[in-house]
């Protein structure tokens, strides 16, 4: 909630209030999807039907849990093109459409274009779908790398085909999940069909069915030890993003930038790390942070 609109809430009494919230909320997610429509086309016409279908069913799913957060689904498996980005295979009753969107994550694609150029070398920890592994594949070129790790093995597997979709041969994959010591198993808990909210330390925000899978770890440091210089380090890992830094003390003295998520406003425990490491914070929107080296 902004702070406007709890400013005029606050004068408005309870039993409208409510009422005014769940139709705003209802309202937000038809625009968005009036955006989807706009931005988003299916690479077949089969794929096409599969996104005007799922716009219809929309305006009747999208009266349910009002006052919850709900990410636009497809209601069938389709490959679709991003106005501006690439191609992504996006898996049904998901929140795979979500990410791609630039009105989602505009401020993430902006933090990528400005401070990315042709043959750097980046890293994409927490790739999902490998929607900022094109963004960043776009930016560096043939002659750049993009490092992307993704450790849940079906999340992978999307990440796979949208970098062959987007025919991407600087991208290198790493399935396993981030932390400050390598070759550990440890248990990642991912709700039903929200996949973008995996994680190996918290249980997520969602109150659908949860699931556990057993991955293996790795460290930065690993992933990077053959690497010289690093551009960027993205790093979304829904709350394990301090303890993948914490495994990354000699990738970070050869890192340019880290573009990160908190829900603090000072960058939480990662922002409190790389400050110590010799980084500046700068926020770029509600929830991430651009970390900034200081040039020597």
């Amino acid at each position: 909630m902004n702070a406007y609109r709890a400013k005029w809430t606050k004068r408005i009494p309870r039993v409208f209030k409510m009422p005014i919230l769940y139709i705003l909320s209802y309202y937000r997610r038809m625009s968005l999807w009036g955006y989807i429509k706009k931005h988003v086309a299916g690479i077949t016409p089969s794929d096409q039907r599969v996104i005007s279908k799922s716009f219809k069913k929309a305006r009747i799913q999208s009266l349910e849990g009002l006052g919850k957060w709900r990410p636009p689904r497809l209601i069938e498996d389709a490959t679709v093109s991003v106005l501006g980005l690439g191609t992504f295979e996006i898996r049904a009753n998901s929140d795979d459409l979500w990410h791609p969107l630039p009105r989602a994550n505009g401020a993430i694609f902006g933090a990528i274009a400005e401070n990315t150029n042709a043959g750097d070398v980046v890293v994409d920890a927490g790739a999902n779908i490998g929607v900022t592994t094109v963004a960043f594949a776009n930016q560096v070129g043939d002659n750049g790398l993009v490092v992307a790790v993704e450790m849940m093995p079906n999340t992978a597997a999307q990440l796979k085909k949208n970098v062959d979709l987007n025919k991407l041969s600087q991208v290198q994959i790493i399935e396993k999940a981030l932390a400050d010591a390598d070759g550990h198993d440890v248990t990642a808990t991912v709700s039903d069909n929200e996949f973008g909210l995996a994680s190996i330390v918290s249980e997520g925000k969602s109150d659908t069915e949860k699931h556990e899978v057993v991955v293996k770890t790795i460290t930065l440091d690993t992933v990077t030890q053959s690497l010289d210089r690093i551009a960027m380090l993205k790093i979304d890992l829904e709350g394990a993003e301090e303890l993948a830094l914490s495994g990354a003390v000699e990738m970070l003295k050869r890192t340019k930038l880290v573009l990160f998520e908190s829900w603090e406003p000072d960058g939480g425990g990662a922002g409190k790390l790389l400050v110590e490491c010799g980084f500046t914070l700068e926020q770029v929107d509600g929830i991430n942070f651009l970390a900034k080296r200081s040039e020597e």
